[in-house]
């Protein structure tokens, strides 16, 4: 997968794992609670429903600790599965796919509404922990089914670059002039070509680690010199290319 390629799919895998943890979070909530009503000492009557609610809580330590063990143990029983089929997948969307597959088969359970303020609390914390632990995981294991992968940015194959204004053309560059041949756009730079592509790659994978809008491309003549910007209008990062 390139640059861009990878972006998508770690994103893909947070909001995933962001649902799962949602709807695991639910079934430890209900599971506690079915835990009280068949301990010893508990009547069966109607009254039980009541007593639930005055029932001492575990402590927010006691209770994090059970729910990331509950979690942690869903989602280990799954990465033997999951990293077969992204070392094994040709294509990114063959891999979504798998995932998608994964996903459903693991939780099917209906959406719920979190509305306790101290469970939505612990959930975002316990849940950020979570996804930075699994998107560190995630990553390792890409380095490691890819060891002879330095940085694209370092490896100068054909040093071709797309005209990101009209994405139809190579640019072209001779004696510092950047010039695309369709879009007749054309600038000054000290950069080479790879170093170009490099900086327009890391610079929408920058934006894509905080937003999930679109970039756009957008040119600004000042004075003898025409500036290629890098945009996007729901962040408002603006991010001069060439």
């Amino acid at each position: 997968f390139g640059c861009s390629a990878l972006s998508d799919i770690i994103m893909y895998l947070i909001r995933n794992f962001i649902e799962i943890w949602r709807r695991a979070f639910y079934l430890d909530k209900i599971n506690l609670e079915i835990e009280d009503m068949n301990s010893p000492g508990t009547s069966s009557s109607p009254t039980t429903y009541k007593n639930l609610k005055v029932k001492p809580k575990q402590s927010p330590v006691e209770l994090k600790e059970k729910m990331r063990k509950n979690y942690k143990e869903r989602v280990q029983k799954y990465r033997n599965v999951l990293i077969n089929k992204y070392r094994g997948a040709a294509e990114e969307a063959e891999f979504r796919k798998s995932l998608t597959d994964i996903y459903k088969s693991m939780f099917k359970y209906a959406d719920v509404d979190l509305t306790d303020e101290e469970e939505v609390e612990l959930m975002e914390i316990i849940k950020n922990e979570l996804v930075q632990e699994e998107l560190q995981w995630w990553l390792e294991e890409y380095e490691k089914s890819h060891p002879d992968n330095d940085d694209w940015c370092d490896v100068d194959e054909d040093a071709s670059v797309i005209c990101p204004m009209c994405q139809k053309a190579n640019f072209t560059l001779e004696n510092r002039v950047l010039s695309c041949p369709n879009c007749k756009l054309t600038t000054t730079t000290d950069k080479n070509l790879t170093e170009i592509r490099c900086f327009i790659a890391r610079s929408i994978a920058k934006h894509n680690d905080k937003c999930t809008g679109d970039v756009n491309f957008t040119t600004m003549p000042e004075h003898t010199h025409t500036y290629i910007y890098l945009m996007c209008f729901r962040c408002m990062m603006m991010e001069t290319i060439v």
